[in-house]
């Protein structure tokens, strides 16, 4: 099957192997504005159904792929692909920018249908950093950011499928475009291989290298292979100047029985051109920088203290200040305030030059870098925020490096957290409508929760301004560490988690009344955020109270009903002279006419002139909008 866009109509095929279904829009939807598309399989009934805006655009199509499959024809792996053909071809590519998807196994009735309220005007904008990002120290070479669904893939090699802009705890990625200028394309070094994603109150986002315990040749790896859009490049600078800082935030699984790697270009060894970061199985850092041959090796040794111990989040640098200085190692667990370092015995040794590696020798991150049998001395547990510079960083930088990946700003001073309840618009409140009887309405948009200076949030509390008898706040938890009660007017939602699930929670907050609606014509509630330590300024959503809009054929004094009569004379009226369309807050975006008993020649119409409304009926359901 497929869901397709030509010269701007929406088409929706099935296809059996033998025979096609296909129904198609008769109008064009590329006009730059939101639509929402609903193309429906009636399998009981053999139908097929296509809806624009929440309207049947044309009559249904009988469905004629009725192929019956045995059990061992069933395609096993089916992937559904966004954006293109599952080729995947060039000129199939999609260029548009799609909201919300949903798939169901049901053929729904357009009031299932998801309403405009989900549609945000704009896609949201990649993630903001801290100024003390990696990016502000000059000489950056390479940084793989926490979480960025901008920059992150969920599939091999060819960088297309983002992932989702919540994420969460065991999602897979594959593929990633990381964050220096250079813009290195980095993927697994496997088709089937893959990292998942992790957090936890200390570090916050990271992805997870996975090893079984004893393992010494099979992990999952990010191999740094070239540049976008570019020519192959490498970081041989390492080796070939001595001048360099690699740096990285690493929590040690399971021992895997053997060395665990962080960077390598040289599979640890002293006949290769190349470096290689990685850890002892006693927890010291070891690095080895060489040129090739046993008469080229820089640098070989590990540090003289700063073992890591499994399950502690430690922060890890290396820096190297060119020939004859002795290496700098920086291991500080994530819990301390300050980093620690620690000089090497030996310095580093030897003449600059040019010692390039090889095809087979790109940068890996978690394993050997062998292309041709890689794997080896896998990392097992989880990193993230890894950067290379070609500088030599001071101890202030890395100072800087260590609180950025602990979210903490470059200097103490802490700030409090903001509420936006509009995400990208301008402004952070919000303005809702909510119609009586019609259910909960939602009291934010694409809203967005930042704290500057902490990963996690204490509390979010979101009080009633004018609260009435019957008046509701909820919010969905599921998932989180976030417990919600409502009280008085007072919705708290409390517990340490991240500022990502608070944000979640907070997007599914909902306005209702279980007395037949309030007795005032706004309502505001006011929303503010806790990290612990200080509490944001107030974000205001406001609810304007509407009702149903009511129709009355009849006018006042008599019933909602009209009756007349037909006598194939030319159009008859269907509604008195003085029938009404009463609503509040005192507009109405659409009325619908439906004939009950449908007839061939029916037809229904309305006199539009001297308004904004415009008009369509479908002879073949005998509905008029």
């Amino acid at each position: 099957w497929s869901l397709l866009l030509i010269d701007g109509k929406v088409q929706f095929s099935l296809y059996d192997t033998e025979n096609t279904a296909t129904i198609a829009s008769p109008a064009a939807i590329n006009d730059g504005q939101w639509h929402h598309i609903a193309a429906v399989r009636d399998a009981a009934g053999r139908l097929l159904h296509l809806y624009v805006d929440h309207v049947e655009v044309t009559p249904a199509v009988v469905d004629t792929a009725t192929k019956q499959y045995t059990q061992f024809e069933h395609v096993l792996v089916d992937p559904v692909y966004l954006g293109a053909f599952n080729t995947p071809t060039a000129s199939s590519k999609l260029d548009v920018t799609v909201d919300t998807l949903r798939f169901t196994r049901a053929a729904l009735a357009p009031d299932k249908f998801f309403g405009s309220e989900l549609v945000s005007p704009t896609p949201p904008p990649p993630p903001t950093y801290l100024p003390n990002n990696p990016t502000s120290i000059p000489g950056l070479q390479l940084w793989l950011p926490a979480y960025d669904p901008t920059r992150y893939f969920s599939d091999f090699g060819s960088f297309t499928n983002p992932l989702p802009l919540v994420p969460f705890v065991g999602m897979a990625t594959r593929s990633m475009v990381e964050g220096s200028s250079n813009a290195y394309q980095v993927q697994t070094n496997r088709p089937f291989a893959h990292l998942l994603y992790g957090e936890d109150s200390v570090i916050g986002p990271y992805w997870r290298h996975d090893s079984e315990p004893g393992t010494l040749l099979f992990g999952s790896q990010w191999s740094v292979h070239h540049k976008t859009g570019g020519a192959t490049d490498s970081l041989d600078f390492v080796q070939n100047t001595g001048v360099f800082t690699l740096s990285t935030f690493v929590n040690v699984g399971a021992a895997t029985g053997g060395y665990m790697t962080i960077f390598d270009t040289s599979e640890g060894s002293s006949v290769l051109p190349g470096f290689s970061l990685f850890l002892q199985q006693n927890g010291l850092p070891f690095l080895t920088v060489t040129g090739g041959t046993p008469e080229t090796v820089r640098f070989f040794e590990s540090a003289a203290a700063g073992a890591v111990t499994p399950s502690t989040w430690y922060h890890i640098a290396v820096v190297g200040n060119g020939p004859g200085n002795p290496i700098q190692f920086y291991v500080t667990p994530v819990s301390a305030s300050t980093v620690s370092s620690f000089s090497s015995t030996a310095t580093l040794s030897g003449d600059n030059g040019t010692y390039p590696t090889d095809l087979n020798h790109e940068l890996f991150i978690g394993s050997r870098s062998n292309k041709q049998s890689p794997g080896k001395s896998p990392f097992n547990g989880g990193m993230v925020n890894q950067t290379i510079y070609d500088t030599a960083l001071t101890p202030a930088q890395i100072q800087q490096l260590f609180r950025f990946g602990k979210g903490l700003p470059l200097t103490g001073i802490s700030q409090p957290p903001i509420v936006d309840l509009n995400g990208v618009t301008a402004g952070q409140d919000f303005e809702t409508t909510f119609t009586i009887s019609q259910g909960p309405v939602l009291v934010s948009g694409i809203a967005a929760i930042t704290d500057a200076d902490s990963f996690t949030l204490a509390s979010l509390t979101a009080t009633l301004g004018n609260p009435e008898d019957g008046d509701i706040l909820s919010a969905y938890t599921v998932g989180t560490q976030i417990t919600a009660s409502f009280d008085v007017g007072t919705l708290m939602l409390s517990g340490e988690d991240t500022a990502a699930h608070y944000q979640q929670v907070l997007r599914s907050l909902t306005y209702d009344s279980t007395a037949g609606g309030p007795g005032v014509v706004t309502k505001t509630v006011n929303i503010v955020a806790n990290d612990g330590m200080f509490t944001s300024m107030t974000a205001v959503a406001t609810i304007i109270i509407g009702t149903a809009p009511v129709v009355d054929l009849d006018g006042p004094g008599g019933t909602l009903d009209f009756a007349s009569s037909w006598s194939n004379l030319g159009a008859t009226v269907i509604a008195d002279t003085d029938s009404t369309v009463v609503d509040f807050p005192g507009y109405v975006i659409s009325l619908t006419a439906t004939l009950a008993t449908l007839n061939t020649g029916d037809l229904l119409s309305a006199d539009t002139s001297g308004t904004a409304i415009s008009q369509t009926y479908n002879a073949g359901t005998g509905v008029l909008t």
